[in-house]
């Protein structure tokens, strides 16, 4: 008698395990679809991307993302890998992803923009096809319309492609500045002055510019503007005492130079030294009234000493003028009113 309970016990407990296991089996399998099925769209590949850029390895990160891309293409994707390429100065893979996500998007302002950025040195005809749609555009459309000026304008002496290097980075699009500025050093070899910039936009990037700068010497060593794009590069780096010789040396050989006088102002304001910043750059302003640049960095410094009601009214007068300084006087305004 207790030998068949004990048999029937041990039946129950096996058919118990072999529904255990099934069940087991059946989660797996479920777990597997799902991890395909995610593959399929490519999540599981984006949520791996962004896992490894958490943890600092962005090269795992972009691989990751491009495979998310292939498996389903969304503009987000397309950007987070654009901003890579971006880094890496990888343009014709920028440009593209870029005209890849037109295909699915003809709208899509993010895209037409790096299209037409990239375009606009190098092929000005068609990055105008591409500055046309954003010209309104909220985040892209004063860089757009001013590059698309300056591509319809067929008098200006410069450069063109060092003409958009030039408007790129008083944007803040510096990347895009560097290749632009690296192909007019090219087109117009020698450019000592293309390649002073390409130098301080990768300078600006963290990256060395060194070889470009010192090509850039040797064509015009006593030439004012390469002495400043000297200064600038080297501030980019940290190198402020170099940097303060360099535009003391380029002040002296050009002492109405409203720029010069400017960039010491702001780089003594960089050390904490806001007396010298002041004053230069309230001599700046005396060189030239109009110089905007000259007068936003004083308001800054005016700001920076608690002295508001000097700052208000060159603040109020950027806020009035068509210039790139404009909405940043008006934010400050807003934080100044009482």
């Amino acid at each position: 008698m207790l030998k068949h309970a004990f048999l029937r016990q041990v039946a129950v407990l096996c058919m118990l395990v072999g529904s255990l296991s099934l069940i087991v089996a059946q989660a797996i399998r479920l777990s597997q679809a799902r991890y395909y099925a995610l593959v399929q769209d490519g999540k599981a590949h984006q949520l791996l991307a962004d896992w490894w850029q958490d943890a600092g390895d962005d090269g795992r990160a972009f691989a990751y993302w491009q495979r998310a891309y292939s498996a389903a293409p969304t503009s987000d994707l397309a950007v987070r890998i654009g901003s890579s390429l971006l880094k890496q100065g990888e343009w014709q893979a920028l440009l593209d992803l870029a005209q890849d996500v037109l295909q699915r998007e003809p709208n899509n302002a993010w895209a037409h923009a790096q299209c037409g950025f990239i375009l606009a040195a190098t092929h000005p005809n068609a990055a105008l096809q591409h500055l046309q749609p954003i010209l309104l555009d909220r985040t892209y459309g004063i860089i757009a319309s001013n590059l698309y000026s300056a591509l319809k304008d067929s008098k200006s002496s410069v450069p063109k492609a060092f003409y958009v290097g030039s408007l790129l980075a008083q944007a803040g699009f510096i990347a895009h500045a560097e290749a632009a500025f690296s192909y007019a050093a090219a087109q117009n070899y020698p450019f000592p002055e293309a390649m002073a910039n390409a130098a301080y936009m990768r300078a600006l990037q963290g990256k060395s510019g060194e070889l470009l700068l010192h090509e850039a010497r040797l064509f015009a060593p006593q030439e004012p503007n390469i002495m400043v794009l000297n200064a600038l590069y080297h501030r980019a780096l940290g190198e402020i005492d170099q940097s303060l010789s360099l535009l003391a040396a380029a002040y002296r050989l050009n002492p109405n130079d409203a720029a010069v006088a400017t960039e010491l102002g702001i780089t003594h304001g960089l050390v904490g030294d806001v007396d010298a910043a002041q004053d230069w750059l309230t001599h700046a302003l005396n060189l030239n009234p109009e110089y905007d640049t000259a007068r936003f960095y004083l308001a800054q410094v005016l700001i920076a000493q608690g002295n508001f009601q000097a700052a208000q009214p060159h603040l109020e007068r950027l806020a009035r003028r068509e210039t790139r300084y404009a909405e940043e006087a008006r934010k400050l305004l807003d934080q100044l009113a009482p």
